[in-house]
């Protein structure tokens, strides 16, 4: 509540960011997402990374944090959950104690726009000199928090690549040993999020993933699920949950979740009784409606020397080199 964000702590902290943000890229895996959504959405600001960049985080001085935390870090800009096994009138009796005189007004909301998907097919391919395996992404514009497709989606994405025995997993490891792995998800904001497909590959099958991936993404555009197929995605996303929210932390990291996305337990309970009244019109709806297609942006992180050669084949190509600044 009194921080005195030392000037001289501030720099130490800005320094340790910085080289922390330039070693992360020698691991592709973790810096994937970041070009992905930087691509996909460009200068909105969905498209910058929560953490920053090596350039962006140069630039923060003592004065920015000060007033950053003056505007940001008030009362009524701040969610309190508090799970455990107490009495909720001492409760909040200590809570009063401790935070009642914190003042101060949550800021003017900032409006965020909505993006469209992107329409045609951009390819941006990152050089890791260095790099024997290459680290891909595909997505586009997906869903918002609240959006009405959002249990449907759900149900369908288990089936397509939210989890092991998901199709895109299914024919990436299982059936090609083309990668250990590949999945994909849907990332709800106040405004639609991406979609992403992720995997990775060696440098010398990386046509062949890629053309399973698009390969993939055909075949759940032919609406290949029967109703035993949705039987087997509510059952998973039914017996998944209740571990999500074992411990009291898990519980209040949820309702801080549900208040900043605008959505009530009430919601919450709907989403969860819509997922399991998906009907197969609706997936199919929802598949057409929410996963990409002939649209798309893929991102390409590996040796160029190698790779370079096929990206035209998926899209129109951008470069870059990993080591350049920012993403």
């Amino acid at each position: 509540m009194h921080p005195a964000f030392p000037e001289d702590e501030v720099k130490k902290l800005v320094a340790q960011r910085q080289d922390e943000l330039r070693g992360i890229k020698d691991n592709p895996q973790q810096v994937l997402g970041a070009y992905f959504t930087k691509t996909l959405f460009g200068e909105h600001p969905y498209g910058r990374p929560p953490n920053g960049d090596e350039v962006s985080v140069g630039k923060i001085t003592r004065p920015d944090v000060a007033a950053h935390y003056a505007k940001v870090f008030t009362p009524g800009n701040a969610v309190l959950a508090v799970v455990g096994d107490f009495d909720s009138a001492d409760m909040e009796a200590r809570v009063k104690k401790l935070f009642g005189a914190w003042k101060g007004a949550a800021p003017t909301p900032t409006a965020i726009p909505a993006m469209k998907p992107v329409t045609g097919k951009h390819v941006l391919l990152i050089d890791k000199p260095d790099a024997t395996q290459t680290y891909i992404a595909i997505g586009n514009i997906g869903l918002a928090a609240n959006s009405p497709d959002r249990a449907p989606a759900q149900v369908v994405n288990t089936l397509f690549g939210g989890r092991f025995t998901s199709m895109f997993n299914e024919e990436l490891r299982v059936k090609s040993g083309l990668s250990y792995g590949a999945n994909s998800r849907f990332q709800y904001f106040e405004q639609p999020g991406p979609f992403q497909m992720s995997t990775f590959t060696k440098n010398a099958t990386t046509g062949a993933a890629l053309d399973k991936s698009f390969e993939v993404i055909a075949t759940l555009h032919s609406h290949p699920f029967k109703e035993e197929d949705l039987t087997s995605s509510k059952n998973y996303l039914r017996g998944t949950f209740p571990p999500s929210l074992e411990t009291s932390p898990q519980l209040a990291h949820q309702l801080v979740v549900l208040n900043i996305q605008g959505l009530s337990r009430k919601d919450f309970n709907a989403e969860l009784a819509a997922e399991q009244t998906t009907t197969l019109q609706e997936a199919n709806r929802v598949i057409d409606a929410d996963f990409p297609s002939d649209n798309y942006v893929l991102v390409m992180i590996g040796k160029t020397s190698e790779i370079a050669p096929l990206a035209s084949k998926y899209g129109a190509v951008t470069t870059k080199k990993i080591s350049d600044p920012g993403y």
